[in-house]
């Protein structure tokens, strides 16, 4: 088993990630901005994990670290502006010096499909290209700039073992149903048995679960070296109104489709986000879930384990 340490321990990622890690008998090593709030998960989940301030990462040896830190909701990332740049960068710092005293370490770092820019007309691929109006820079291009800017000071450090895990969708029991996103809302909705509101825009999204995010991590351990990124996906993307329905049939939720609806769109509009590039598989990981059971799976945990609310 492994010894890992995960950077941002209260964010929605990192926490699927330590029950899913800690389930699998991995030792962990959690730090947060917060550390009562990651005492307060901790104790609700069973995980047995000493806590510490970010401030005092880098002293402890790891076979791994993941960095969860950043603002995956809508609503919080339209609200970093240029924090999201240095924040990004102070913490991906903090892991590559760290790198540098133990260089066998592997880092994982979760980064974003909103590298590939706001075009996603349709799935990205291997060939995609990030496409930028350079004097005409809006907050729509902050958060994939600051996840793009580091995987090019990764990809410069080819002697390290980093691995970027780019996420497209992501759901799990611990969502933040205060979130603007529309998973969030969705599950606040189901959780709560309120109306759920969406307009009538079809979309595609292809949901990971925690399970799927902590093999990943696995995989990657035991494929040092390596130096490079991948894109996280399903086994079979999902639409929202495929989605709704299932909602629907599963948990009785009910739904108002209206003209239109008021949406934060922090990293641009998303018609069908999600990737086609399979370079995951060179890791010797599969997806477990597709998109629609994952989200099933993790609504139904939410619900038995009255998970609302979740600090």
């Amino acid at each position: 088993m492994a010894r890992i340490a995960l950077l941002g321990a209260t964010a929605h990622i990192a926490k699927g990630l330590a029950a899913s890690l800690a389930k699998r008998g991995h030792e962990l090593l959690l730090y947060a901005r917060r550390p009562a709030a990651a005492a307060h998960f901790t104790a609700t989940q069973g995980i047995q994990a000493p806590l510490h301030s970010l401030d005092a990462f880098g002293t402890e040896r790891c076979d791994m670290v993941i960095n969860a830190i950043g603002a995956g909701d809508p609503g919080r990332i339209a609200g970093l502006g240029a924090d999201v740049f240095r924040v990004t960068e102070r913490w991906d710092n903090a892991v590559l010096d760290h790198l540098a005293n133990s260089p066998d370490t592997l880092y994982l770092f979760l980064s974003s499909g909103a590298v590939y820019g706001d075009g996603f007309s349709q799935a990205v691929g291997e060939d995609s290209r990030f496409t930028v109006s350079v004097n005409a820079l809006d907050g729509q291009n902050f958060y994939g700039l600051a996840k793009l800017h580091a995987e090019a000071k990764h990809r410069a450090l080819q002697r390290f073992n980093i691995v970027d895990v780019r996420v497209f969708a992501y759901f799990s029991r611990f969502i933040d149903q205060s979130g603007r996103s529309f998973a969030a809302e969705l599950a606040y909705a189901v959780a709560n048995g309120t109306e759920f509101q969406t307009d009538a825009t079809d979309m595609i999204r292809d949901y990971a679960g925690p399970e799927d995010i902590a093999t990943l991590a696995e995989r990657a351990l035991a494929s040092r070296p390596f130096n490079g990124p991948v894109d996280l996906y399903s086994r079979a993307p999902v639409g929202k109104f495929a989605l709704i329905d299932r909602m629907v049939s599963d948990f009785n939720v009910q739904v108002r489709i209206l003209p239109s609806i008021a949406t934060i769109s922090a990293t641009g509009a998303k018609a069908c986000y999600q990737s086609m590039w399979r370079r995951a598989s060179d890791l010797g990981w599969e997806p477990r879930a597709t998109a629609l059971d994952t989200v099933t799976e993790e609504m139904t945990a939410l619900i038995s384990r009255g998970t609302q609310r979740v600090l």
